[in-house]
């Protein structure tokens, strides 16, 4: 498995951590939560270093919500950051 890879992986379960964690101020913002939770969930449940074309379109939805959640998670918001990061520089 290549370092990106493994920094993704270890990333994206740092950030399924959080979301777990974290306490939506609104219904709108905890139904988000926890799709990107179920979402990153079931990115992690494939063999481990395979990034699919689901990665693709989980970095689109996460952007979307880090700018959703920007004002009341900024530590939710840096987390996807960084996996969005990571994502970009794979190329994904």
């Amino acid at each position: 498995m290549t370092m990106d890879k493994r920094q993704l992986l270890d990333r994206l379960r740092e950030l399924h951590a959080e979301l777990q964690n974290s306490s939506p101020g609104d219904a709108e913002e905890r139904e988000l939560l926890q799709k990107l939770a179920k979402d990153i969930e079931l990115l992690l449940d494939h063999k481990e270093g395979e990034v699919t074309l689901s990665s693709a379109s989980l970095g689109r939805r996460l952007e979307e919500a880090a700018l959703r959640l920007e004002a009341s998670h900024p530590r939710t918001t840096a987390l996807i950051g960084r996996v969005v990061d990571l994502l970009v520089q794979m190329g994904i």
